[in-house]
């Protein structure tokens, strides 16, 4: 989530070169960013017309260009399980997010301590992250591996990370790292963020136009029969359409993380 970004050119004022930038961003206001600095405007009209969403990239310029110093972006939906809110001082967790590269992990449940992005040097290979957030269910596993009643007995126990079933927040301003769940401390701000995530993550429609749009037409191609009844190089994937959907939402990326026992191959 926090990459970094540049900004160079004749039209970046001298005050504002070599500054640092900690406003909210989404790599999707570049759109309307380029747009107010050609001069067009970003409204897609044809597709408002249409029954469509219009583009909800935010122009960043103001921020950019040192005009103001207020947050032009104030909420970011990370995925159906993370929201950043209040300009990106507090985060809601509800669980790990989805897609492979937490597939084995439990429903609920974050294992901050063995979260990792990127690759890593193993020996001479290089190894994904996914791998690294995947040992940290390896009890789990090993447990669900045993005879009956092992792998449910008590005795065994497995810590699942941190338990976010009932949405855990954090300070990101005074706590970049979340290490402190503050859910018990701010139970108003819990619950309005609990109550937008739930809004966003509910299918886009044109009655209400907020949430998940299904990019085939919104579902309604007539093109299509179906899952499997469309072929060639003229066809969208619509597996990886449903995914995006119904699954992993905004956080569509980790579905290409390899799976636990690809990683070894």
């Amino acid at each position: 989530i926090r990459v970094n970004s540049f900004v160079t050119g004749g039209l970046v004022p001298t005050k504002m070169r070599g500054m640092e930038s900690q406003h909210l961003m989404h790599f999707a206001d570049w759109y309307g960013t380029f747009c107010y600095l050609a001069g067009v405007e970003q409204t897609d009209w044809v597709a408002i017309a249409n029954g469509l969403p219009d583009v909800d990239s935010i122009n960043q310029w103001p921020v950019l260009s040192g005009q103001t110093t207020e947050t032009q972006r104030t909420d970011l939906q990370v995925s159906p399980v993370t929201l950043i809110d209040y300009s990106g001082k507090w985060k809601l967790l509800t669980g790990a997010d989805p897609g492979s590269i937490n597939a084995n992990t439990v429903p609920g449940f974050v294992p901050f301590d063995t979260q990792a992005v990127g690759y890593y040097a193993v020996g001479d290979k290089e190894v994904n992250g996914a791998i690294i957030s995947s040992l940290g269910t390896a009890c789990q596993k090993a447990k669900a591996l045993l005879p009956y009643p092992l792998n449910e007995s008590k005795a065994i126990r497995c810590n699942a990370g941190l338990n976010c079933t009932n949405g855990c927040l954090f300070n990101l301003d005074d706590d970049p790292t979340e290490t402190s769940d503050l859910s018990a401390d701010h139970p108003e701000i819990l619950a309005i963020m609990m109550a937008k995530l739930s809004m966003n993550s509910k299918l886009w429609t044109a009655e209400e136009p907020w949430g998940v749009f299904n990019p085939i037409r919104n579902g309604a191609d007539p093109r299509y029969h179906g899952l499997d009844m469309c072929t060639g190089n003229g066809c969208t994937d619509l597996k990886k359409c449903k995914e995006f959907v119904y699954e992993t939402g905004f956080y569509s990326w980790a579905a290409e993380a390899p799976a636990f026992h690809e990683m070894f191959v």
